[in-house]
């Protein structure tokens, strides 16, 4: 059995090329349902964020074909099997686990540090739960990488030192004008991101901002909970109104008057576009500049408009780039989680090596529980006398007794599995099974059973 990861993200893969590997959530229970069908596939998690998409497996590598994989990769983004492979990374067992544990503290989020990721893990794994695709081992790991990044977010400066995309985007909006409050700022989408904008943007008390979605009763609504919020900040006796709801129809005429606009939204294709910018253009009575700040993937403003006179265009990837210098106080938290990482990585490998021996565990408590009923049965019939507390005492003395006696092949067993040399793990696990007189079946299930007490 091997632990799998199939995936691109901002490291790896230009936006270009990610954003064709982008699962929407309707198409996520698909995929679930398609690949645990394939042969030797057990266990299943899907992480699909804007900067990354991954696939981590649990497999019978005796029986699982890396080319179904690939190929059911490539069939989705419409790329070969050549191109999936120069443009996607794959990792196995413990470089999994490394890897799940970077992703999921922020080290390998394009904003270092940023937490949004943590979130996004916790709802792969509940995700896969409700198709149940996932079993005790991706579980374990999820949970145990989940509980890593929540202790760092608690014991260490992390959340005072990193960055989101949306803050990243605020950040390089208060780096182009030297005050905000008078700029007329447009937000494109309803979403969480959008959200996180609008909260910041409230804080600095900016005065003309334009929610435009598709739906507008969704607008509406975060329109109103931001007006909410920003007088309870800055005048709570009077309500006033900061953020305003538009369809989506509206845009042209909204970016006409706008100074920057801030889209993460989804559709079926580009929502910006050098046509509509065009007509943007004839409405606007300002040669003044339009910035656009692209955080969707796939990408919602399309890439030509890059070449429309008076409009800078940044996508995700180029505002990671203006925000991705670290300072001092970030790296040294770096340091501290990396070094505690290292630990956390042990116990893992640890506990992963471990489950080697499972199925020999379990034979063993099997074969001892059968010979404990054999005995209990035995002695019943041979000493019908005895009464139920005298039979109840015998059955926990002889539970004891063997499970005494199992205590030193049940530890063999796991030390074994442990051996660092994994080309030796089996042939050792493989002789001590033989020497306890132990039978495992290579379709033995590896899910541990319950200790004796």
């Amino acid at each position: 059995m091997k632990i799998l990861l199939y995936g691109v993200s901002h490291k790896s893969t230009p936006i270009q090329i990610r954003e064709k590997y982008v699962i929407p959530q309707d198409l996520i229970a698909t995929q679930y349902q398609d690949i645990t069908q394939f042969d030797g596939v057990t266990e299943v998690v899907i992480l699909s964020t804007c900067n990354r998409t991954e696939y981590y497996l649990y497999v019978d590598e005796t029986t699982f074909m890396h080319g179904e994989m690939l190929r059911y990769i490539a069939e989705y983004t419409g790329f070969d099997v050549s191109e999936v492979i120069s443009t996607s990374y794959g990792k196995s067992n413990n470089d999994v686990g490394e890897h799940l544990f970077h992703v999921t503290t922020g080290l390998d989020s394009l904003m270092i540090g940023e937490t949004q990721i943590l979130g996004q893990v916790k709802k792969a794994l509940a995700e896969s739960q409700k198709h149940h695709a996932v079993g005790p081992i991706l579980s374990s790991l999820f949970n145990k990488a989940i509980a890593f990044a929540k202790r760092m977010h608690t014991t260490t400066k992390i959340d005072q030192v990193s960055f989101s995309p949306s803050t990243a985007a605020v950040k390089i909006m208060n780096a182009e004008f030297e005050d905000l409050v008078d700029k007329r700022i447009v937000l494109v989408g309803a979403g969480e991101m959008i959200q996180i904008v609008a909260n910041q943007l409230a804080k600095q008390k900016v005065e003309q901002v334009s929610i435009v979605n598709r739906t507008l009763a969704h607008a509406e609504k975060v329109s109103d909970e931001m007006n909410e919020y920003t007088s309870s900040l800055h005048h709570p006796d009077k309500l006033r109104r900061y953020f305003s709801p538009f369809e989506l129809k509206s845009l042209p005429v909204i970016l006409a008057k706008a100074d920057v606009a801030v889209v993460a939204a989804s559709a079926d294709g580009y929502l910006i576009t050098p046509e509509l910018l065009e007509k943007v253009a004839e409405i606007r009575k300002t040669e003044k500049s339009l910035l656009l700040l692209d955080l969707s993937v796939p990408r919602m403003i399309d890439p030509k408009s890059i070449l429309f006179e008076g409009c800078t265009i940044l996508d995700m990837d180029q505002i990671s780039a203006q925000n991705g210098k670290t300072n001092e106080v970030r790296e040294e938290v770096i340091k501290t989680i990396k070094e505690e990482l290292e630990e956390e990585l042990e116990k893992f490998s640890f506990w992963y090596r471990e489950r080697k021996a499972v199925p020999y565990l379990n034979e063993i408590r099997s074969r001892n529980t059968l010979l404990k009923d054999r005995t209990l049965k035995s002695i019943q019939q041979k000493l019908p006398e005895l009464s139920t507390h005298e039979y109840e005492v015998i059955d926990k003395h002889m539970a004891s007794i063997i499970n005494h006696l199992s205590r030193s092949p049940i530890q063999a067993m796991k030390e074994a599995a442990k051996m660092e040399k994994s080309e030796n793990k089996q042939d050792y696990l493989d002789i001590y099974g033989k020497f306890f007189g132990l039978k495992i079946s290579k379709e033995q299930p590896e899910k541990e059973s319950e200790a004796d007490e």
